[in-house]
């Protein structure tokens, strides 16, 4: 016969190990990990809105010193001219919002929502049409004619999503680990 020594020590504390992982808060770990995936959500897509620049059109003088016809966009950078519409830019971004992860019921899924409620954002989002030629009376002071037909959109929501779902295992990943990390 053989004498055989087991050391035993290690199995018992991995079997503690997953006694504790069955006792994990399932549910709140669903919601901490769609909340994180939220939040990035919510940073990419602010990051991908472009923020508004006012100035104003200043005419172009001519070599005698008298205003021409043709004018030229000055960018409104704080110098004596700029901001003189009064405008400020980052509405769109700063619209950004988000509602906390919620449960659907009946279900083991979870939700969270990222939406901007800026009158124009689904304008910017996915573009717009409008007439060419229309004069805009109030375009930054001075009036000017539309030129093209069609504006395109930017799309930062749709971006900033397939941008996150490349993201989500390492989220979920993080995530989960930060809660074994309390089960040791």
């Amino acid at each position: 016969m053989y004498d055989l020594e087991l050391d035993v020590s290690k199995l018992k504390d991995f079997a503690d190990k997953m006694e504790k992982l069955g006792n994990i808060d399932g549910p709140r770990a669903l919601k901490e990990t769609t909340n994180q995936i939220r939040e990035a959500l919510l940073t990419d897509v602010r990051r991908r809105t472009k923020v508004g620049r006012y100035g104003y059109f200043e005419h172009k003088l001519t070599k005698s010193g008298k205003q021409s016809k043709t004018k030229k966009w000055v960018a409104g950078r704080g110098t004596k001219y700029g901001w003189q519409s009064g405008k400020v830019g980052g509405t769109l971004r700063r619209g950004w919002s988000s509602l906390s992860a919620k449960r659907i019921k009946g279900s083991s899924s979870w939700v969270a929502q990222v939406y901007n409620p800026v009158e124009y954002a689904p304008y910017y989002e996915y573009g717009h049409r409008q007439t060419v030629g229309r004069f805009v009376p109030a375009f930054y002071g001075v009036g000017a004619k539309l030129v093209k037909s069609y504006v395109a959109g930017k799309f930062p929501l749709a971006f900033a999503t397939a941008n996150i779902n490349k993201q989500i295992p390492g989220i979920v990943d993080r995530t989960l680990t930060n809660f074994m990390k309390g089960i040791k």
